[in-house]
């Protein structure tokens, strides 16, 4: 945890990010982290969340990635356990603002997955794209530079087998 908190990466090929509340001072680094990796990514953005608000930040990013002619694909749940309504409103604002051009799977199961895969970057862990989740909760992401490996191979596998069960 000491390598977390004083933002010293512990591989060239991973890195983390974390949310944490604490008295000697918060850390909270997951939003400017996936923000930076949508605007830089220039083929690819694939965003799977269990809960995705439309924060204006990244509505703005994702809407500027499609714009440059990142593919972009989002995958939620279909029926969310919780702010079921704003997902699907985020989607659809999505959606209206780039005229159908990001992809939208909706899973028929409850996906927990908090996944960001781009041209350079993979990560995954605990943190949703919410108010929340960047202001008050205690999360932990793993960051992947995107190099070829067994691991990057079976996330991509993943989340393509979820397409297929998605509509």
């Amino acid at each position: 945890l000491t390598k977390l908190e004083t933002g010293e990466n512990v591989s060239k090929e991973y890195s983390f990010g974390i949310n944490i509340k604490k008295k000697s001072g918060d850390i909270f680094e997951m939003e400017e982290i996936y923000l930076n990796m949508i605007r830089k990514t220039s083929k690819r953005l694939v965003i799977t969340m269990a809960y995705f608000s439309g924060l204006d930040s990244f509505v703005k990013e994702i809407i500027e990635a499609h714009k440059r002619g990142v593919e972009v694909i989002v995958m939620i749940p279909e029926s969310a356990n919780y702010q079921d309504a704003t997902n699907k409103a985020t989607v659809k604002k999505l959606m209206e603002l780039t005229e159908n051009g990001v992809k939208v799977y909706l899973s028929k199961k409850m996906i927990h997955t908090k996944m960001m895969i781009t041209d350079e970057e993979i990560s995954f862990g605990s943190t949703n794209i919410t108010k929340k989740a960047f202001k008050q909760l205690n999360e932990l992401n793993i960051v992947l530079q995107n190099i070829e490996s067994k691991l990057k191979t079976k996330l991509e596998e993943s989340v393509k087998e979820n397409y297929k069960d998605a509509k």
